[in-house]
Parts: C-alpha cells; structure tokens; sequence
C-alpha cells in the first residue's frame, strides 16, 4: 500500500487508452489498497480532457458519456478528494510566481505538496506526485515531491 497524488494527466490514463494506462491501471488496482489522492480541480479537468479527446477523434462519441459516468462513479468511490483552500490557492500562487507555472498545474502542486505534508505528519510516509506532465514533474521534484511519471513507465 502507498499514497500517490495524480494529477489530470495522470488520472485520464485510467479511462483512454494511451502511454501508461497499464501501469495506472495497476497503481489504481484494488488489490494494492494504494490511497489516491485528487485535487477537486481534477473533475473538471479530467472532464475537459475527456471531452477534447471526443473532439479530436481520440475518443469516440459513443464512448464519451460512459467514459465520464465511469469517472464520476470513481471520483465518489476510489478516490480521495482534496479541497482548494484559500491556504492552497496562497501557496498555488506562490508556486505559479516562482516558478512560472500554469494556474492549475500550480494548484496541482500546491494540493500535492498539502497532502504531502500532512500524510507524513499522520504515518510518516510520503506520498508519490504521478503526472505526464515533464516540466511539472521537474518543479515537483524540486520542490520534494517523489514523482512518477506514467509515460516513461
């Protein structure tokens, strides 16, 4: 059992088939009992995505309404949720001015680094950042994170 923190990237491998899907599909295997940790932001993204993916022929319409009732039945059961707190949004901005990142992507990493925090306050372990984003997962890195990128997996 581990903790791993995914961002939008990392999350839509588990409902389009891409690089990766495989072993997110096996990080998100019951069995392993890993706790997965989301950013409220993520629903909307991973619904855009999904709906993009539609518009550019990646997914087939037919496929597009059961893709996203398949996400918002995990995002109630499998996943845990983290709020966006005004303390978040602070650090996010903070992230987004020293490192010149994308607003969700520092709210991403704002969220990753909280649940970091505080699950090794609680057990004493960390947490893994999962993005296919590289220069994210560059910032993340600096900034402590043990990252997994599921594309070079």
């Amino acid at each position: 059992m581990a903790a791993y923190f995914f961002d939008s990237s990392a999350v839509v491998k588990r409902y389009v088939e891409e690089v990766g899907t495989s072993w997110v599909l096996g990080i998100l295997n019951p069995d392993q009992k890993n706790h997965i940790y989301l950013a409220r932001i993520t629903g909307a993204e991973v619904v855009a995505a999904l709906a993009r993916k539609r518009r550019t022929g990646e997914l087939p319409e037919a496929d597009l309404s059961k893709t996203i009732q398949q996400f918002r039945r995990d995002w109630k059961a499998i996943y845990r949720i983290v709020e966006v707190t005004s303390h978040i949004i602070d650090r996010a901005m903070t992230l987004a001015e020293e490192e010149s990142l994308r607003g969700y992507d520092a709210v991403q990493l704002a969220v990753a680094l909280e649940v970091k925090s505080l699950t090794q306050q609680k057990s004493g372990s960390g947490i893994y950042f999962v993005s296919a984003d590289p220069a994210l997962n560059d910032i993340a890195t600096k900034k402590g994170m043990q990252v997994k990128n599921p594309q070079s997996k």
